[in-house]
């Protein structure tokens, strides 16, 4: 099971504590995926990876990249498996 674990950090850095925003490269990449499947008319792939970007935005899936692929887990699959 994956758990997301935050913590506060203390004492960050100026420049840090002053960011007003965290850049997710996991939503990046899999939009960079997505076009790069439209652009080669594998319209299905792209298809699945516009759902797990839904669901990754939404907070009900986590995306590991292994080998530079995604792999998902949904967490309604974690609750209930």
């Amino acid at each position: 099971m994956w758990v997301r674990i935050y913590k506060p950090l203390k004492n960050l850095p100026k420049k840090i504590r002053n960011m007003s925003e965290v850049i997710d490269f996991t939503e990046i990449k899999l939009k960079q995926l997505y076009a790069e499947y439209i652009s080669s008319g594998n319209y299905a792939v792209a298809d699945t990876i516009l759902k797990v970007i839904a669901e990754y935005e939404s907070g009900r899936a986590l995306v590991k990249w292994k080998g530079g692929l995604p792999y998902v887990k949904y967490l309604d699959d974690l609750q209930h498996g």
